[in-house]
């Protein structure tokens, strides 16, 4: 995965409220995958854990998250989606 590919491959946003403030996802396709799907639509309410799309083939998603949460994976990690946990809320640490 080449650092500037969130710029130059197709790519799908989400945004998310939230009680503890807006996420946005961005899923970007790799080179030769070229495909993504998005099961949500504007006004849909979504669940913790609960999958909201996928990338054919694989390839990257980016976070944006509150800057107050706790990030509980690193830069580059592999995870999975509905699965791993990304980030902590502090009181809940």
């Amino acid at each position: 995965f080449k650092s500037h590919a969130s710029e130059v491959n197709e790519r799908n946003l989400v945004g998310i409220e939230s009680p503890l403030g807006p996420v946005l996802v961005t899923q970007i396709t790799g080179f030769l995958a070229r495909r993504i799907v998005c099961w949500t639509k504007p006004g849909d309410v979504l669940e913790q854990g609960q999958l909201f799309g996928l990338i054919k083939f694989g390839s990257c998603t980016e976070l944006v998250l509150p800057r107050h949460i706790l990030l509980t994976v690193q830069r580059g990690q592999k995870v999975k989606g509905g699965i791993t946990v990304v980030g902590r809320i502090p009181d809940a640490v």
